[in-house]
C-alpha cells in the first residue's frame, strides 16, 4: 500500500482502515499472505438472488475477467486465452437469466465523453478531462488530491450506463425482480456501486476470484462448458 501506489493506508494504527486514506483499490486483498484482508463477500447476495424463482439475474461481464477467468484453471494449460463464451456458459449454469458484455458500454461513453471533452475545450474549462471510470482514481482525488476533482469526466462508469440501459429495455419485468451483478476484476466496485449517484443501479459486484470460487462449487467441470 505504502510502497506500490503511494497510498499507505495500512499503516494507520486503527483498524478502521476505510475511514483513513484506503481508497479501496483492493490491492492489498491480492498481496496480503495470510487473508486477514480479504473484500466484502458478495457471493450470498448473488446466490439468493439466483435460487429466487421471481428474480432475473443479470451478469455485466467487464472486459478485465475474460482473460484472467480462463487462466484460473490450469487443468487445460491453456494461458492467456479469451474466453467471453466460456464465461457466458457457465454464467448460465449458475442461474443467469442474460449475460451482457460490458465493451459496449465503453463504446457508449467514447461517444459521450468525446461531447464533454469537445465542450470543455471550447471553454476552456477544467482541463485535461479525467476519465471517472476508476473507482479507486476517484476516490484518490477526492481524499487526497481535491483541487482535480472538477476535472473528472460528469460521465457515469459504462456498466452503470448499461445497467439503466437493461432496466429500462426489461420494464416488463418488475424492478424489484431485476438483480443486476457486474463481474469485475475491480475490488472497488463493490464500494462504487453503494455510491449516492450511482446506488439502484447495480445489485452487486462479483470479482473474478468469487465467480471463480461460483464455479468450483457449484462443480462445474471449465474444460467442458460449453
Amino acid at each position: 500500500c505504502a510502497d506500490v501506489i503511494d497510498v499507505g493506508a495500512l499503516d494507520d494504527p486503527t483498524i478502521s482502515i476505510k475511514n483513513g486514506k484506503c481508497i479501496s483499490c483492493g490491492l492489498c486483498t491480492s498481496s496480503c499472505p495470510t487473508n486477514a484482508i480479504i473484500e466484502t463477500n458478495s457471493i450470498p447476495a448473488v446466490l439468493s438472488s439466483l435460487v429466487n424463482n421471481e428474480t432475473d439475474s443479470f451478469l455485466i461481464v467487464d472486459p478485465s475477467v475474460i482473460v484472467s477467468i480462463n487462466d484460473a484453471f490450469t487443468a487445460n494449460k491453456s494461458y492467456g486465452i479469451e474466453c467471453s463464451e466460456k464465461i457466458v456458459g457457465a454464467a448460465k449454469m449458475l442461474g443467469f437469466k442474460h449475460v451482457f458484455d460490458n465493451r459496449i458500454a465503453n463504446d457508449f461513453i467514447s461517444l459521450e465523453m468525446t461531447e464533454e471533452l469537445i465542450k470543455r475545450i471550447n471553454l476552456n474549462s477544467s482541463l485535461p478531462m479525467i476519465n471517472s471510470n476508476c473507482p479507486a482514481v476517484i476516490n484518490d482525488i477526492e481524499k487526497t488530491i481535491r483541487e482535480l476533482i472538477p476535472n473528472l469526466s460528469a460521465i457515469k462508469p459504462p456498466q452503470h450506463i448499461l445497467a439503466r440501459a437493461i432496466r429500462k429495455t426489461f420494464q416488463k419485468i418488475k424492478q424489484e425482480h431485476i438483480f443486476i451483478v457486474h463481474l469485475t476484476s475491480c475490488v472497488t466496485s463493490k464500494a462504487q456501486i453503494k455510491r449516492m449517484q450511482l446506488a439502484n443501479d447495480i445489485d452487486a459486484a462479483l470479482t473474478a476470484r468469487e465467480f471463480i470460487q461460483l464455479i468450483n462449487s457449484f462443480g462445474i467441470d471449465w474444460d467442458t462448458v460449453k
